[in-house]
């Protein structure tokens, strides 16, 4: 089903995603002189960021609660496209009081950032239909093109109404995909040129990713990765009998199991291999610099975040020590000992792999927006470079 860009834009309330940072300085030489390290990420370079949002059915929660983190109604600034003179380069004490009412777009707005938003889903099915008969027996929910696409209008950009596109794709994204979450798949197969997309998506790519800016990945889970590549490391292809269009086909992925992914887990495809497809991003040109960051089941151990599964508590905490479900979060409730997401491992992997001080945050805290500040303030960051 090819997707009419020029559609209006829905105005729900289920909408969401949470970001983060991190990253420093790549160690290759650039055709182009390097942005001046002084500068925060946002003014930097131009950013593209891609989110990767869970699109499962155990999600609803989480994205409502994380709507605000992009696009905040109580912000004073309500379009990017005029920001008033008095809040354009705020000082830091005045930003920092912004950043408990503001969402990520609107702070980037104030700094002048130039940004691209995009976001895909960790489903690799050309349709997010598969499971939706289970989940919408009234069929209100139009399935959309999932491999390889950006969701809702494509890329969004200081000069677009971002609130209402924001909400365009997350209501995109929705809840009917896969509950085999491959994550570091999905990214994969949308930042390769060549790859194999979903209908009306081809040109999603190159209208995101630009050769001079910066590429911020942000991974949005409450379960573990599953990538293995199309049908490799012993898995089943879960697409090999996929119909080339859109429609309503929910016995496709009855007989793979999300338990497997854990079960199996050494038959996944390596992070290393991940780290590598970013790498030649930087190589080829593509981009300057990438960055990785987690919204995930991590808890806090030692004085610093680590994967693990995680309960919210009713004091705005996150606590560990529930029972992780692997893939049946919907069937195991809170009452009973389970979590509310999986550790996000693999995912936390990637991003210590490619910016050693990568920031992370936990999917199961009520608010992700402190996590944001590190794109504003470079000294922050500190760490190792990129790619070491």
């Amino acid at each position: 089903m090819p997707r009419d860009r020029r559609a209006p834009v829905p105005v729900l309330l289920s909408v969401v995603i949470a970001s983060l940072a991190a990253g420093c300085t790549v160690d290759y030489a650039l055709d182009a002189p390097p942005p001046n390290p002084r500068l925060p990420i946002v003014k930097a370079a131009p950013l593209d960021i891609l989110f990767v949002v869970d699109n499962s059915g155990s999600m609803q929660e989480e994205q409502e609660t994380l709507l605000r983190s992009v696009w905040d109604p109580r912000c004073p600034l309500s379009d990017t496209r005029q920001v008033p003179q008095h809040l354009q380069d705020p000082s830091r004490e005045t930003f920092e009081a912004l950043t408990d009412v503001c969402g990520l777009a609107q702070l980037m707005a104030m700094m002048r950032g130039d940004f691209h938003i995009g976001v895909i889903t960790t489903d690799v099915g050309m349709c997010d239909e598969r499971l939706s008969a289970a989940q919408d027996p009234d069929n209100l929910h139009e399935p959309t093109p999932m491999r390889g696409c950006l969701q809702g209008p494509g890329t969004i950009t200081r000069d677009s109404d971002v609130e209402a596109d924001f909400k365009s794709a997350m209501l995109g994204v929705g809840t009917y995909g896969s509950s085999i979450e491959r994550g570091l798949d999905a990214m994969e197969v949308f930042l390769t040129p060549d790859s194999r997309r979903g209908e009306g998506c081809d040109n999603d790519l190159d209208g995101f990713l630009r050769p001079d800016g910066h590429l911020l990945v942000v991974f949005v889970v409450d379960e573990d990765d599953c990538s293995h590549r199309d049908g490799e490391g012993g898995f089943p292809d879960e697409l090999a009998d996929e119909p080339q269009t859109c429609g309503d086909h929910p016995s496709l992925f009855t007989n793979h199991s999300s338990t497997r992914c854990v079960e199996q887990a050494d038959r996944l495809a390596s992070i290393d291999s991940y780290r590598a497809t970013l790498r030649g991003l930087v190589a080829g040109g593509r981009t300057t610099d990438v960055y990785v960051a987690v919204v995930g089941g991590l808890v806090e151990q030692g004085g610093r975040l680590e994967p693990a599964g995680c309960l919210g508590t009713d004091d705005g905490g996150v606590t560990g020590g529930c029972l992780e479900t692997f893939g049946t979060s919907t069937e195991c409730a809170q009452t009973d000992g389970c979590c509310t997401a999986d550790a996000a491992s693999r995912y936390v992997q990637l991003a210590r792999a490619v910016n050693a001080d990568s920031l992370v945050g936990s999917i199961c805290a009520p608010d992700f927006r402190a996590p944001l500040l590190p794109l504003f303030f470079q000294a922050e960051l500190g760490g190792d470079d990129v790619f070491q």
